[in-house]
């Protein structure tokens, strides 16, 4: 924390240029917001330059990767720093470190065998000594924007302190964190307050328009979050943040249409795959410890959801598979208590890309 803190302010004094890169779903989105939504306070004053990048998840992929590292660098940052990704990027952050452009790592998910030690600072709950592990990427981000005051020891302003808690409740619910841990019960108690008292504009014109009686994590998981996840599973990502972060009337109903109408096409796409795969399923016999459907007309963008869907039915680990342009089987994974894929995986890394 200290040393991404430092290199903050240096970038800042400088007048240098920090691009945040984020992940497209809700937990990656609410955590750009917040960083942005921090350092654009800040960037009256110091006057530098802040930009972000959120993969398309068709083009460029999930993460720091090989394709949309040009696209970064392209950018000319000084400093990047990461949201809900970055862990599993070793190899990109040294290329860019070749290039002379600082990297800073917050992330919260499991790491790989080798990490990104080419990063300047890794700032991730399970190597900072912090107490509570099941931090959402907007919770890392939330700590990391107080750390720009903390680590000197102030307090951080209410404006980032308190405000900013409807999106790290809103990362926290919708990636199913632990919300009985101590930091993330009384972030989401908090950030409800928030939402209900309709404090963020975007979240208050979206509660106008569904009817909010009660803002309940209910409301956060299966209202905002499908709605704000449409957005990157059917296109590009980057204008929910300008819909979290905007108060202009015109551009928030603009955006809500369109993730409205996102979220209906998710919608189709998503029952269309589950359908499928039972039909799948039911011509094979299925007796096996997991599931696995897939075909050439599976929309990328929603197998996840699908494969949730599906173990709801079987409970079983489920993948679900599409093949994308370059011919390649693309999907997403997800599974059942007691079983971790991701070790799974990594014992086949060798056949998987």
């Amino acid at each position: 924390m200290e040393k991404a803190i430092a290199r903050i302010k240096v970038a800042m004094q400088k007048r240098e240029k920090i691009v945040i890169f984020a992940d497209y779903d809700v937990d990656g989105t609410t955590a750009c917001s917040i960083m942005m939504g921090t350092l654009k306070r800040l960037q009256n004053h110091y006057k530098f330059e802040l930009d972000l990048i959120i993969p398309d998840r068709f083009k460029e992929g999930y993460g720091l990767n090989d394709k949309n590292i040009v696209r970064l660098v392209a950018m000319n940052p000084n400093l990047v720093i990461t949201v809900d990704c970055g862990i599993s990027s070793a190899s990109q952050i040294a290329s860019l470190k070749e290039k002379g452009i600082d990297v800073i790592v917050t992330d919260h998910h499991e790491p790989k065998a080798e990490l990104p030690t080419d990063a300047l600072a890794i700032v991730h709950p399970k190597f900072c000594n912090y107490p509570f592990v099941s931090l959402s990427g907007a919770g890392v981000a939330y700590q990391l924007c107080k750390g720009l005051w903390e680590v000197h020891g102030k307090k951080a302003p209410e404006w980032v302190e308190r405000d900013m808690l409807d999106l790290v409740a809103l990362g926290a619910i919708c990636d199913i964190m632990d919300i009985k841990e101590a930091d993330n019960r009384i972030y989401v108690k908090e950030g409800l307050k928030l939402i209900e008292q309709g404090r963020r504009f975007g979240l208050a014109t979206m509660g106008s328009r569904l009817n909010w009686k009660k803002v309940t994590p209910y409301t956060l998981g299966f209202q905002i979050g499908p709605r704000i996840n449409a957005a990157g599973r059917i296109e590009e990502a980057d204008c929910v943040v300008e819909m979290l972060l905007s108060n202009d009337a015109d551009i928030v109903n603009s955006i809500l249409n369109v993730l409205e109408e996102r979220n209906q096409e998710r919608k189709k796409i998503q029952e269309y795959i589950v359908k499928k795969g039972l039909e799948q399923i039911a011509k094979s016999n299925y007796k096996y410890l997991s599931v696995v459907i897939g075909d050439e007309g599976f929309h990328e963008g929603v197998v996840g959801i699908a494969a949730s869907k599906m173990i709801d039915v079987f409970y079983r680990p489920t993948f679900v598979l599409a093949r994308n342009e370059e011919g390649m089987l693309k999907g997403s994974a997800r599974s059942i208590e007691g079983v971790n894929l991701f070790e799974v995986m990594q014992m086949h890394e060798k056949v998987l890309r």
